[in-house]
């Protein structure tokens, strides 16, 4: 994987080929005109088949989020029972990892932004989630335990 900070020396051109984009990272800049005509020459190709894609994606689009929606709908009222009798410093705790936060919860900004009390009360809300397995600690931060219960969450609140 790229670091953040490389990804500016590439440049990304995308191509059809058989009826799928391609995507190409290359070190140096292409011609704009060549882009174009691959671009076009795909289309005029493979028109039937890209218009056809299209429709696949859509309908896989869809077919993933009403699979999502079922699996939360499932999921929602194992996720209640979880989130019932934490106290509002555990759930700020958990919005704050659900906003990427996953290190330095008892810096300043964290502290007010996401009203968490104080430096002292951070490791407390740890162990309080940690016995209710809803986190994780691990070298790189605190994480949710359950991708799927960060989704839910994230559709909850």
């Amino acid at each position: 994987m790229l670091k953040n900070n490389m990804v500016h020396n590439f440049v990304v051109h995308k191509f059809v080929y058989q009826g799928f984009f391609v995507y190409i990272c290359t070190l140096q800049p292409f011609n704009k005109a060549i882009m174009n005509r691959a671009f076009v020459y795909g289309m005029s190709v493979e028109g039937e088949n890209f218009t056809d894609r299209v429709k696949e994606t859509k309908r896989l689009k869809l077919d993933f989020e009403n699979g999502l929606q079922s699996l939360l709908a499932q999921c929602s009222g194992l996720f209640e029972q979880h989130i019932h009798g934490l106290t509002s410093y555990q759930m700020n705790f958990i919005r704050a990892i659900c906003d990427g936060v996953h290190t330095d919860f008892g810096s300043k900004t964290h502290l007010e932004e996401y009203n968490l009390g104080t430096k002292s009360n951070i490791s407390r809300i740890k162990t309080a989630l940690l016995d209710r397995e809803l986190i994780e600690i691990t070298k790189d931060g605190v994480f949710l335990e359950d991708p799927v219960f960060k989704i839910w969450l994230r559709s909850k609140v």
